[in-house]
């Protein structure tokens, strides 16, 4: 196995200019013991990235009082134009100095 991830690892470095060799051969490098200990046992932790992606998603997603909320606050600040009057946000920032 190590013969191997040094050929990879020689022939990116032969070949520094590509971009496309350069990011795989980092990643490698960067999750070599992750990725030895699948090759040798078979054990990935996988099934509990995904429940810790599940979970992240859940608490980011936002209760609706909460969007109500985010809402009614962005919009009570921008200031209403008249029938006649039309601002853009550079004259709305040059009025409120």
């Amino acid at each position: 196995m190590s013969a191997a991830r040094y050929r990879f690892h020689a022939h990116a470095a032969d070949h520094a200019h590509l971009p496309e060799l350069l990011v795989p051969a980092e990643t490698v490098e960067q999750w070599w013991n992750g990725i030895e200990t699948y090759l040798t046992t078979g054990i990935t932790n996988a099934a509990s990235e995904g429940d810790n992606r599940l979970i992240k998603l859940e608490a980011a997603t936002p209760s609706a009082s909460a969007t109500e909320r985010t809402n009614a606050s962005a919009h009570a600040v921008q200031p209403s134009a008249g029938a006649d009057e039309k601002r853009t946000p550079a004259e709305f920032e040059d009025s409120v100095k």
